[in-house]
């Protein structure tokens, strides 16, 4: 069998073959299945798919897995000195003795499988499972499009709102192996929500509505979310995206919300993070930018978060990255950049750098990080991909520090943790 090639059974339903596929053997193909059913087509590239010739019906199996190893030190192993001060009931803080040691993790950043079809061409259903690092069985992307609408698509499900390019680029096809620390404090993950959005080849526009999310223990009542993007050509084959996007967001008046990000190091046990705020209302707004020419590409976008409540608040963060392809390149369409296209049997090899910064300190609420880093990844092909980052970070202050010893006194200075460190990342990945 040429797997590379469509095979054709005629006469066969879709859900007779389904059946077939998923309860038989080798042998149920030695004899004939016969219905009134259209022909249907059976492709096995890179997954397994199964579509009537008229296209209007069909589903596809597929996952990723994305195995992981980190070693890593300084800030990006603080740890809180948890002892309690003798004859107190206050811990001691600061420090702890292996605050800055070196750790590493060996872990299945994502292990995920996923079904996704079409029903009669203008339905289109999607639906994945995430086992997660920890173990736990949860939906990750859940949503039914609806396609019949020449102005627009129509989304209801639980997937990523239209903010942040590289939020919205698939985890299978990030440059970086983690997204930027910008990008994680500003942005949502996946939620409830219902979207109106249309693509087009020289632009795209998505709008959402997301009501009654929980972020970070705060509730939000609702969240409006819009972003617009456009691309012109330039130079030869060349390809320049300009975009931006906004976020409205009304809470409940409570006291629970706060931002709360590792610096781009998974297990890190630090975080860029703010104390628990009261907010009333959010606004999250964005500008994007990125290129594409040959085997050059970059990107960056540039973040703001205003926060309303019985006090005010204004962060912003941003990051800037690009990357030169040997024996590839990196396509564009529909808003975001897409994974490296192999133009040799041998593989791509990509190295690149990305600058990350995000700055909570508005009202003293939090800290500072700046975050170097700089990596290469291998694609084998267009399923398995190798990465190897290095990670350098830099806080503007200490996470914890002590002043008192274990017996409550004083000490002539200070003990503070470790401001800065640096890690290593590697990756293996592989999706079907």
């Amino acid at each position: 069998m040429n797997c590379l090639k469509p095979l054709r059974f005629p006469g066969i339903a879709p859900l007779a073959m389904a059946c077939a596929l998923l309860a038989g053997n080798t042998s149920t193909l030695a004899g004939t299945v016969t219905t009134e059913g259209e022909d249907i087509i059976l492709k096995t590239k890179g997954g397994l798919e199964v579509k009537t010739a008229s296209g209007e019906y069909s589903f596809r199996i597929g996952g990723r897995v994305h195995f992981n190893y980190n070693q890593y030190d300084g800030v990006f192993n603080s740890q809180e000195d948890t002892r309690i001060i003798m004859g107190t009931n206050r811990t001691l803080g600061g420090p702890a003795a292996d605050d800055g040691d070196s750790a590493s993790d060996y872990f299945f950043r994502r292990t995920r499988i996923h079904v996704r079809g079409v029903i009669k061409k203008d339905w289109a259903f999607y639906t994945q499972l995430d086992f997660g690092d920890d173990g736990d069985v949860d939906y990750k992307n859940v949503h039914l499009t609806y396609k019949g609408w020449e102005f627009a698509d129509l989304r209801i499900g639980h997937f990523k709102v239209p903010i942040g390019m590289s939020n919205l680029t698939s985890s299978n096809n990030v440059t970086v192996i983690e997204r930027s620390i910008a990008n994680n404090a500003f942005t949502q993950s996946e939620q409830i929500a219902a979207q109106i959005s249309k693509a087009h080849k020289r632009w795209t526009w998505a709008l959402a509505l997301a009501p009654n999310n929980d972020a970070d223990d705060a509730e939000v009542q609702y969240a409006w979310t819009f972003r617009a993007t456009g691309n012109f050509e330039f130079g030869r084959d060349g390809i320049m995206h300009v975009g931006s996007a906004v976020t409205l967001q009304d809470f409940e008046d409570t006291d629970g919300f706060r931002i709360s990000q590792r610096p781009e190091m998974r297990k890190a046990s630090s975080r860029v993070a703010t104390p628990r705020f009261n907010v009333k209302e959010a606004a999250i707004f964005t500008l994007e930018w990125a290129m594409t020419q040959g085997p050059l590409h970059a990107q960056a976008e540039v973040f703001n978060a205003s926060y309303e409540g019985d006090a005010d608040y204004d962060f912003d963060g941003y990051y800037v990255q690009a990357g030169w392809i040997i024996g590839g390149t990196r396509p564009y369409s529909k808003g975001v950049l897409r994974r490296v296209k192999n133009t040799r049997d041998t593989g791509a090899l990509e190295l690149f750098f990305r600058l990350s910064s995000v700055d909570l300190s508005d009202n003293n609420a939090g800290n500072e990080a700046d975050i170097t880093t700089l990596g290469l990844n291998w694609y084998f092909n267009s399923n398995v991909r190798v990465g190897l980052n290095y990670v350098d970070a830099e806080f503007d202050e200490p996470l914890y520090t002590r002043t008192t010893n274990i017996m409550g006194e004083d000490l002539a200075a200070p003990i503070e943790s470790e401001t800065d460190g640096s890690g290593l990342q590697m990756t293996l990945q592989w999706k079907f």
